[in-house]
């Protein structure tokens, strides 16, 4: 797939004026991947270096190019129309708009001028998408039982029809295997330096060595196997070698890598996408409570750069291994995401920090309630229960990977 920039106008065009607009579209016009010659007939149209899997920036130089949007968008994957104040161009974008969703295909006007923030995002929701197929999901054991919505073969073929993504399984047996192999020396100085980050300690150092040996044992896996996204059925591995995965998840996070809970594929997809969009690493947590416009997100891990500041507690649920509390500042701004397959839709919440401080020990170690208008629609409306925190607002951004995954916005 490539994102293609296409300038379009009538034969009758002043020339003049038609080479200043293309001058610019292209000082706004950035990071695509190539731009071809001015379009002026259906001739040219044929001619033009396009594929089927593109998508095309049609900058809609003057009025009556509606036939040459159409036989453009016809021979692409979707369009996006860039009109500009003059030379009748934004009533060309709206006829030609008007017919090509009649006919069911993908195009949207983007009404910006000059086109640089909003242009900006939609291609790089395009890219988002594109760097999906490179993905190979890693799935470290089956899925958590619990994941009655979350999981399944359903989800794995919608994932791989749809977005190109592959799945490759790795036995759990492989990991315990690895662990074996790994003397507590060879984790000894990361688990010394994590410790020594932390603003408190309330497990034993042997506790944090066995999970620096877990980290250890999947890191080995995941460069071994080319896998840069996993999720893990974790708390088999509390079990057998009786430490969490918490701490290498969060380890993992903060190194590039995205690695997800208990199997949630639909949570890592989620990570992924935020991780592709943003940069940043995701905070993956259950909604915890919901009351009035706030709600509580809680996770035994949480990538380590994420927060301010970290203790180093026990796992919530089994009270073993090291989970991570980690710290946030209040007012911070975040956005909330998650996408369902199953549905085929996508929820983006927006929202700020109002507590990142621990306060219970009835929940999962680190506590963000977050404030936010849509929080009742967490449980009215659910999508399945863990979703994905980042820091920043992404609504905008989001919603144009909404529009290029043909995905309904929640």
């Amino acid at each position: 797939m490539r994102i293609v920039f296409i300038p379009v106008a009538s034969p009758l065009h002043d020339e003049k004026a038609v080479q200043e607009l293309i001058h610019q579209y292209k000082e706004s016009v950035k990071d695509v991947d190539s731009f071809t010659h001015l379009i002026t007939s259906e001739e040219d149209v044929q001619s033009v270096n396009i594929r089927q899997d593109d998508v095309a920036l049609i900058g809609v130089l003057t009025g009556g190019t509606e036939h040459l949007i159409l036989a453009i968008a016809m021979r692409v994957r979707a369009t996006a129309l860039l009109p500009h104040p003059t030379q009748n161009s934004l009533p060309a974008s709206i006829e030609a708009q008007s017919r090509l969703s009649l006919s069911g295909y993908p195009s949207v006007i983007i009404k910006e001028w000059p086109p640089e923030a909003s242009i900006r995002s939609y291609v790089k929701s395009w890219k988002v998408v594109r760097s999906l197929k490179n993905y190979v999901f890693g799935l470290l054991g089956q899925p958590s039982p619990w994941l009655v919505y979350s999981s399944g073969h359903d989800i794995e073929k919608e994932l791989e029809e749809r977005l190109g993504i592959s799945f490759k399984f790795i036995s759990l047996d492989e990991v315990y295997h690895e662990y074996g192999l790994i003397m507590d020396d060879e984790a000894r100085e990361l688990a010394v330096q994590i410790t020594s980050r932390a603003v408190d300690v309330e497990v034993p150092m042997n506790e944090v060595i066995k999970s620096v040996k877990l980290y250890l044992a999947i890191r080995k896996i995941l460069e071994r196997e080319g896998i840069k996204a996993f999720t893990i059925r974790c708390f088999d591995i509390i079990k057998s070698l009786d430490t969490t995965a918490c701490l290498p998840l969060a380890l993992l996070n903060s190194e590039g890598f995205v690695a997800g809970c208990e199997g949630d594929v639909p949570a890592l997809l989620s990570m992924v996408i935020l991780k592709e969009l943003t940069g940043k690493p995701g905070f993956m947590g259950n909604i915890a409570w919901v009351e009035n416009n706030r709600f509580l997100l809680a996770h035994c891990t949480v990538p380590l750069d994420l927060p301010t500041k970290y203790k180093l507690r026990t796992h919530f649920e089994s009270g073993r291994g090291v989970g991570i509390s980690g710290i946030v500042e209040e007012r911070t701004k975040v956005t909330l995401f998650r996408v369902d397959p199953l549905t085929q839709s996508m929820r983006v919440v927006k929202g700020k920090v109002i507590s990142g401080f621990p306060q219970s020990n009835q929940h999962c170690r680190t506590q963000l309630w977050i404030e936010s208008s849509d929080s009742i629609k967490l449980v009215t409306e659910p999508i399945g229960n863990h979703y994905v925190l980042v820091y920043g607002d992404y609504y905008e951004e989001l919603k144009w990977v909404a529009e290029a995954m043909d995905l309904y916005l929640l």
